[in-house]
């Protein structure tokens, strides 16, 4: 399970983040954001991953 999860726009501002601290990150509504593509950044421990993620 990631211990934080951050949700990037193009500009690289950071739109959403969620830590595991406070939820369990299983998923996360993105209904909200607007359409386009974003960055998801899953931090677990050490290890971090990058991936993209595109709202329509």
């Amino acid at each position: 399970m990631p211990d934080r999860v951050l949700m990037y726009d193009l500009n690289g501002r950071v739109v959403r983040e969620l830590s595991s601290s406070v939820n369990t990150i299983n998923s996360f509504d993105v209904s909200d954001l607007s359409k386009g593509t974003y960055f998801v950044q899953i931090v677990q421990g050490e290890n971090i991953a990058m991936k993209k993620l595109i709202v329509q």
